[in-house]
């Protein structure tokens, strides 16, 4: 695939029009027949389902928002680093792309009022194998 190619007009329809580069994502939760520990998310092009995360009670045998979070995180970051180098014109082999996030599942249960619900900590990192 010739990236440059691909995103030139794109580029340029924007550099005449900024405006067009504005761009709204939507994801939608709705209900799921699991009742309180699973929904689905609608992004558009695509349904998935999210349960509760097993530690506070969810069945543990498909994503957690927790996960589909963490992933949309590191597909961001995968193809951001993939385009770039690309673009660059970078030799690599391989972009490796981890996201880490903790939990302290207190918060979401009630247990603690001065815990949070939500992650208390993430990070990204990502890694590029040269050519060899």
């Amino acid at each position: 695939m010739d990236l440059r190619t691909t995103q030139k007009p794109l580029k340029d329809s924007y550099r005449v029009d900024p405006e067009k580069a504005l761009v709204t994502l939507t994801a939608r939760g709705g209900n799921a027949e699991d009742g309180p520990i699973s929904c689905n998310v609608d992004i558009g092009r695509m349904i998935y389902e999210a349960q509760a995360h097993p530690g506070v009670g969810g069945p543990g045998t498909g994503a957690c928002s927790g996960d589909l979070l963490l992933g949309a995180l590191a597909a961001c970051a995968q193809l951001t680093c993939q385009m770039v180098a690309t673009a660059m014109e970078l030799p690599v082999n391989s972009i490796e792309t981890v996201v880490e996030g903790d939990l302290d599942l207190r918060g979401t249960l009630g247990l603690d009022r001065e815990v949070g619900a939500g992650s208390t900590r993430s990070g990204c990192a990502s890694r590029s194998t040269p050519p060899r």
